[in-house]
């Protein structure tokens, strides 16, 4: 009886902490200290929070049916068992599912959240707790069996997964939320230390198969199984019970020796990891990971498997017809079943892994700071399936000491339904309570509840006192008290938000969420000084007027960049040093491709400010000069940039391809390798369009004089012809053929010849 009573007292610690769902309390944000069993980097607004084991409850149960799907009530009054509508609303995977858990202890400080000098936005908290949590998964096909007996499935194999999973364990942790520097990103990580007290279960993947022959098999019934393992350890040793009582546990309260059960050597770990961002102004969303671990069950461990031989692979036995023999029911399974089932216990260890819980969660701001739209994603891992519930809900600031949410939930195996929670907090003491089931509470109809509710005691919730600057006037002394509320500064770049050096009244202001924030109050005006390196600084009062009602001001201060300037100096000279003073310069800004020059250089150099962390191209003609392109990159950290452009003097008359453009033999075409050459000639054209060119062809000594003349002269309208197709002006080419009159070397080899079968393009004349 003893152990009923210790077993019985753990469930009954139902009170506190935490619950698979709970979306409306969840749509609180981070308004209590209950919030970080959500998401821990949900860290509450304040300095110092502590929780004492009560009073405070959470609870939720979850469950297919309800009391009318299987009872109905007659006309005359009888209560009957309605077996088809009941097996008919169950789906094809049906679940009981509980959470129960009570807080022993939970302590949380948060180092400078008021923007304190030292602010680090840091937050840690200290919890212990005492938690239980069910999870019972069956099919739809074992109730109808059940149900309706094995007769209506002959010959018909009913395949049914279950499992079950009953934890009890103590964790203790510390939690860590934090704001990292110059960034719109929280993080939540809770590390959990576990005790297990007792653990009813079995393996994720435990199936059963039932098959009942017809009568030319005598009726047999075959059943197959699939990890057919039942496992316990701890308070719930199903080898050492005797019906009332267990070794173990009258060991424990004998001893009065509880210490060894709240640091039992059934031990675990498991983490809980959170994550806020904040997108812009509008948009913040959120995801945790919660359980992330496992316990490994080492103490009074029993296991129950099945040990058959009636299949070789030891995965099923066949059942004959009952023997009916005996007319006592009880004998006659006995019978049956003790002949053809073994099972052997077991006592190795085995490792349970927690049901891990996933929430997400996208916030939404579109009016005001008191009013946010939430949609939510919970889910739990049960059995090694994924149950998932979803919520859409608004949250409501209507102070800064009072928030409330309602959402609209959808939870597995259920329909929609309305919830509610509220936070309210009057000097240091602290309300808060959830509901996510707000109709349907008959007695007979209930299927599932969730709620929670309890009391905190929360120091330092309110804004820092900041030094204000009191407008000059007259204070009237029966004026009411002052307005309390935060303003959040956001530093705007463009449209993205930045990182700035904040001040107010000359007192710096730290980042917390990507704004800086600092607490005010009404009727008050506040100087602010906003610095950035390489903006212009931005000095104004901020004034906060009597009738003010906002708990939280958003205020956008665009920073524009200070107009850096260097000095670019161009000094365009010949190859041999000398200024060239008619040259014909254009400077582009390339970023804006703007031009901002165009014209003659008579001093032979140019002298502007430019822009710094720009690329510049400049471009320059001169008369008996090549045309020249090049860029120059102004760095942010120069203040003068020097270039000298050198320009190559045209030499008149004089062969400029330093490249032989040969051809083959009585041939006036050029082969596709030298087409590439011939670049360098299009663009030296296009670019110094006062030249004029000669194209000359020229042959070996093989032929006639007029055959070579004429061949020449072919050669060089080929090339003209190439060039104009090119984009070159037809007028600044002139096409000439010399046949063998002009050999490069004298014709008295093969090689020789093959050097004289040429093109050379020679300038004649500049405009």
């Amino acid at each position: 009886m003893k152990s009923h009573f210790l077993t019985t007292a753990l469930l009954l610690l139902a009170f506190s902490s935490f619950a698979q769902y709970g979306t409306s309390f969840y749509h609180l944000g981070n308004a209590t200290m209950q919030s970080t069993d959500y998401n821990p980097a949900f860290f509450p607004e304040g300095k110092f929070f502590l929780k004492l084991p009560g009073p405070g409850y959470n609870v939720y149960l979850n469950n297919k049916f309800s009391y009318n799907d299987l009872f109905t009530k007659q006309d005359d009054g009888d209560i009957l068992i309605d077996a088809d509508r009941f097996v008919d609303n169950l789906g094809i995977t049906n679940s009981l599912t509980g959470d129960i858990s009570l807080n022993l202890f939970h302590i949380g400080y948060q180092f400078g959240p008021r923007n304190e000098p030292d602010s680090t936005g840091l937050g840690i908290d200290l919890f212990v707790a005492v938690k239980n949590n069910l999870n019972f998964t069956y099919p739809e096909s074992l109730i109808d069996l059940l149900w309706r007996g094995n007769g209506a499935f002959l010959d018909q194999e009913q395949k049914m997964p279950f499992g079950a999973n009953l934890n009890s364990y103590i964790e203790r942790g510390i939690g860590l939320a934090y704001t990292l520097p110059k960034s719109n990103l929280k993080l939540g990580l809770r590390l959990k230390l576990l005790n297990g007290l007792q653990n009813f279960s079995t393996p994720n993947n435990t199936e059963l198969s039932v098959l009942t022959k017809g009568a030319a098999d005598s009726y047999e019934i075959e059943i197959g199984y699939q990890n057919m393992l039942i496992r316990s350890a701890g308070l719930v040793n199903l080898d050492d019970n005797d019906g009332v009582s267990t070794a173990y546990v009258d060991d424990l309260i004998d001893n009065a020796d509880y210490m060894t059960l709240a640091f039992s050597g059934n031990k675990g770990f498991a983490v809980d990891l959170g994550v806020e961002y904040k997108i812009d102004s509008n948009f913040t969303v959120a995801l945790a990971i919660n359980d992330l671990g496992s316990i490994n069950w080492t103490e009074n461990v029993s296991t129950f498997s099945l040990n058959t031989t009636f299949r070789g692979d030891n995965s099923g036995f066949t059942i004959p017809f009952f023997d009916l023999l005996d007319d006592n029911l009880d004998n006659v399974l006995a019978d049956t079943f003790d002949n053809n089932i073994d099972y052997e216990i077991l006592n190795d260890s085995y490792r349970q892994n927690l049901p891990t819980r996933i929430i997400g969660s996208l916030i939404y701001s579109p009016w005001d700071e008191k009013t946010d739209i939430i949609a939510t994603m919970n889910a739990r891992v049960i059995q090694g399936e994924f149950r998932s519930g979803y919520g859409i809900g608004i949250n409501q600031r209507f102070g800064p000491k009072f928030i409330l949410s309602t959402s609209v939930t959808k939870l597995p195996q259920q329909g929609l339904n309305m919830g509610m929670a509220i936070s309210a907090t009057a000097g240091f003491v602290q309300f808060y309570a959830g509901l996510d089931k707000m109709f349907g509470y008959s007695v007979y109809n209930l299927d599932w509840i969730q709620g929670q509710a309890g009391i905190n005691l929360v120091f330092g919730s309110g804004p820092k006192h900041i030094k204000k600057v009191k407008p000059s006037k007259e204070v009237n002394i029966q004026e009411v008290a002052p307005y309390k509320g935060m303003l959040y500064i956001y530093p705007i770049v463009g449209t993205d938000t930045t990182t700035a050096n904040v001040y107010i009244n000359d007192e710096r202001v730290n980042e917390m969420f990507g704004a800086y924030t600092f607490g005010i109050v009404s009727d008050t005006t506040y100087q602010l000084r906003v610095e950035k390196e390489g903006f212009i600084v931005v000095a104004e009062p901020i004034n906060i007027s009597d009738s003010i009602k906002e708990t939280r001001i958003y205020k956008n201060v665009e920073l524009l960049p200070i107009d850096i300037k260097a000095d670019l100096s161009l000094e365009i000279v010949s190859t041999e040093g000398e200024a060239i003073t008619d040259g014909i310069l254009t400077l582009t800004d390339d970023s804006e491709n703007e031009v901002m020059f165009n014209g003659t250089v008579s001093s032979g150099s140019y002298q502007t400010p430019v822009d710094v962390d720009k690329m510049y191209t400049y471009k320059v003609k001169a008369r008996e000069y090549f045309f020249k392109q090049g860029s120059i990159n102004v760095s942010s950290d120069e203040t003068k940039v020097n270039e000298r452009i050198v320009l190559t003097k045209i030499i008149m008359n004089k062969r400029i391809n330093d490249f032989e453009l040969l051809l083959e033999f009585g041939s006036f075409e050029i082969s596709t390798d030298l087409i590439s050459k011939l670049a360098f000639i299009v663009d030296l054209l296009r670019q110094n369009e006062n030249i004029k060119m000669e194209i000359s062809g020229h042959t070996d000594d093989v032929g006639a004089s007029s055959y070579n003349l004429k061949l020449s002269e072919k050669r060089a309208n080929y090339l003209m012809t190439y060039l104009i197709n090119e984009g070159v002006n037809e007028d600044q080419l002139i096409a000439k053929g010399y046949g063998k009159s002009q050999p490069l070397v004298p014709n008295i080899s093969a090689e020789n010849r093959a050097r004289n079968r040429r093109v050379e393009f020679i300038i004649r004349a500049i405009d």
